[in-house]
């Protein structure tokens, strides 16, 4: 008989997978007592997947089964359970099972992989025998060891306490369970199987009964065909035997009639042959008619006469042909030259249109050059150009030419302002910027001064106040009342300083003066350079309105020169 002797726990549960935990069992049982969280089930649940190869429920992919990789501060961990017993025949054997479960990366859970478990047996006469397996065949081998099912160990001695009451639940399940128990249910299924094929083969038998009747009757019609098909054969070797006697006296009658049907053959042809020809007879004398008809003047010379006739006919034909076919070449050409006439008279018309528009876009850009023009002269004051535009009419070459003199002039002018502005703004920038360094300086002196004199004044108050205090306690101390004197006249010096202090603060106030007429001329230069920057957008409309002019009379002389060519074509 099979028992249980010891057990090896490591990295299951609240097992750690440093080092292995032992357990050995009794005989002939082992109680196992401690309260809750202590492992008891966990034991249970080791010792099922030691033997069955299955998870505890509720395990999932058996993760929660392991232990926890977190716990360990580790990616991996290995857990193994290892199971001593004795076998049927009373051999001690070792069966080990090993998992490992890693943690990748952010993963919720670990995931779980079991390894090739092993079997170690030590046989009767003394020898170690150790095996490496996949878990399927562990499965089966184990099994076969302790003598029992897979469904003993899993509902009976190992059931796990969350499915101990399967007794109380259906009948159908309870059946099921029981099945598995006493292994009936691979007999079941041999009745079931016996019940399906018997049923089949009694349909088969009714029918290949049913079958059977019409097989019996065709068998008797194949037989009467049989005996018939005998006497055909019988009838038909006499017919045959008659029709080779016939066919022997029919020979020389097939060949004379061979004979026969080629000479009517023959006379066939010759009357075919003799029909067409009177028939094309008929046709030449009737064309021979009408020609003779259409014949005004007969040639009455020889038949050589004829022949230098025809010939000098052909020539003249030729040279006809000859000539026919150069005035269609010339044709063909005048033809050509005449499309190609009219493509060029197609691509004028459109570039004369292309040319018109442009006129028309110079026209435009022109008037609009008028109008700058003429705002410009009522700028300038030039009253001869301001009271053309202010009626309308056309500015002439020389007029723009005036006011481009003028805008010349203009710039020119506005250009010596800023150089003089600008020259005497930075000499009257450097005066006043060393007077600015000159004031700072005197500034930070009085500054510096000032703070070290109230510091000294302040500290003689204090002093002043002391010496008040000593006069009122002692007025007589003769020598104490000269000390006092000495601080006095300190302090009045004191004081004289400070007014000195405040006249360096009136040089601050000149200072910012100077720095406020410094902003008056930085703004004085802004202006010029704004005047400056509209009289050079002046003069680029200048310059824009002379391109556009030489433009439109470019445009003007290619649109004559074009028109021109029109006319011609």
């Amino acid at each position: 008989m099979s028992k249980l002797e010891e057990m090896s726990i490591q990295g299951i549960r609240s097992f750690g997978p440093e080092n292995p935990q032992r357990i050995s069992f009794s005989t002939p049982v082992t109680l196992i007592l401690g309260p809750n969280g202590t492992g008891k089930t966990t034991i249970i649940e080791c010792l099922k997947y030691a033997v069955t190869g299955e998870l505890p429920p509720g395990a999932k992919t058996g993760a929660s089964f392991i232990h926890d990789p977190k716990l360990t501060g580790s990616v991996e961990v290995k857990a193994k359970v290892a199971l001593k017993a004795r076998d049927v025949r009373n051999c001690s054997m070792i069966a080990a099972r090993n998992l490992v479960a890693t943690q990748r990366g952010t993963a919720k859970g670990p995931s779980l992989k079991t390894l090739d478990g092993a079997i170690k047996r030590v046989t009767s006469d003394g020898k170690i025998t150790s095996r490496s397996m996949r878990v399927s065949e562990m499965d089966t081998e184990m099994v076969n060891s302790l003598g029992a099912s897979k469904a003993v160990f899993e509902n009976v001695i190992f059931c796990h306490q969350e499915e101990s009451n399967w007794p109380l639940q259906e009948a159908k399940s309870v059946k099921e369970r029981f099945d598995d128990l006493f292994a009936s249910s691979r007999y079941v299924k041999a009745l079931d199987a016996l019940r399906k094929s018997k049923t089949e083969l009694e349909n088969k038998a009714k029918g290949c009964r049913s079958e059977l009747k019409y097989l019996i009757r065709s068998k008797d019609e194949a037989n009467q065909v049989r005996h018939q098909k005998v006497d055909k054969e019988h009838d038909l070797e006499d017919k045959m035997r008659e029709l080779s006697k016939v066919n022997e006296e029919l020979d020389p009658i097939c060949v004379q009639l061979t004979l026969y049907r080629r000479r009517y053959k023959e006379l066939v042809d010759y009357q075919a042959n003799a029909k067409s020809l009177s028939e094309q007879k008929r046709n030449l004398e009737e064309s021979l008619r009408e020609l003779n008809n259409k014949i005004i003047n007969k040639f009455e010379g020889s038949d050589e006469e004829l022949k230098e006739a025809i010939e000098k006919a052909d020539e003249q034909l030729g040279e006809w042909q000859r000539s026919l076919t150069r005035n269609e070449m010339d044709l063909k050409q005048t033809r050509s030259s005449i499309e190609a006439n009219d493509q060029t008279k197609a691509e004028l018309i459109v570039r004369k249109t292309c040319l018109s528009m442009e006129v028309q876009r110079l026209d435009e850009a022109l008037k609009k050059r008028n109008e700058v023009l003429g705002k410009m002269a009522v700028e300038m004051e030039l009253t001869d150009i301001s009271s053309k535009f202010a009626n309308g009419q056309e500015l002439s070459a020389s007029d723009v030419e005036t006011v481009k003199k003028r805008l010349g002039v203009v710039i020119e002018n506005a250009e010596k302002q800023f150089n003089e502005a600008k020259a005497a703004l930075e000499s009257d920038g450097k005066k006043a910027q060393t007077k600015i360094d000159e004031a700072r300086s005197a500034l930070v002196r009085v500054q510096q001064s000032i703070s070290s004199q109230e510091s000294t004044l302040s500290e003689t108050d204090r002093e002043l106040n002391v010496i008040d205090d000593k006069l009122k306690r002692a007025a007589s101390a003769s020598g104490e009342l000269e000390d006092v004197k000495k601080k006095l006249d300190e302090a009045t010096s004191a004081r004289e300083l400070l007014e000195s202090s405040k006249r360096e603060l009136e040089i601050k106030k000149s200072t910012e003066r100077a720095q406020a007429e410094r902003n008056s001329y930085e703004d004085q230069i802004a202006s010029l350079d704004g005047q400056i920057d509209k009289a050079q957008q002046n003069a680029m409309v200048n310059q824009k309105r002379i391109t556009l002019e030489n433009d439109r009379k470019n445009a003007i002389e290619t649109a004559k020169k074009l028109w021109v060519n029109f006319k011609l074509i």
